[in-house]
């Protein structure tokens, strides 16, 4: 999108830089980054008290006609714009949604419902059994069968 975009509030059309005024209702433009920048209370304040429209019967009918023609299609084209990048957007949060979830499972009964070891079970387990404890060795525990074991990361490069 262009940088120096103008936009008029009241026909809530996007308009080129080169415009001072709306080639629609002849109210002062606004750069549409101030726009989107001023605070909604002011907003609103601008628009109860609009300044006077320009009396049209003061200007060229055709270069008007020009105008307007112009500033229709670059409206259109600001709104196709924003309306890309809005699909675009949209198309990366559904695609962001639909990747799986990783969940560990057991690798004996494939249940979700494990939990990690903790480090004061592995020092309890190492104070009461000494070199023959199991848990300071283990990582995760499963609620469902009781299988404790140790989850490698996997890179997922291949060897050479």
């Amino acid at each position: 999108m262009e940088k120096h975009v103008k936009y008029c509030p009241y026909c809530k059309k996007y308009q080129p830089s080169t415009f001072y005024d709306c080639a629609f209702c002849f109210r002062k433009l606004w750069l549409l980054s101030e726009w989107e920048d001023t605070e909604d209370e002011e907003k609103e304040d601008w628009l109860k008290y609009p300044m006077p429209a320009k009396d049209i019967s003061k200007f060229d009918p055709d270069i008007v006609k020009k105008d307007q023609d112009e500033a229709t299609a670059y409206d259109s084209q600001i709104k196709a714009e924003i309306q890309e990048k809005l699909d675009e957007e949209r198309r990366k949060a559904e695609e962001e949604a639909a990747k799986p979830v990783y969940t560990p499972r057991c690798p004996t009964c494939h249940s979700p419902n494990i939990h990690k070891v903790s480090t004061t079970a592995k020092l309890v387990d190492a104070a009461v059994w000494g070199l023959l404890a199991r848990k300071p060795r283990v990582q995760f525990h499963c609620d469902d069968c009781g299988y404790e074991w140790i989850q490698f990361e996997y890179s997922g490069r291949k060897r050479q």
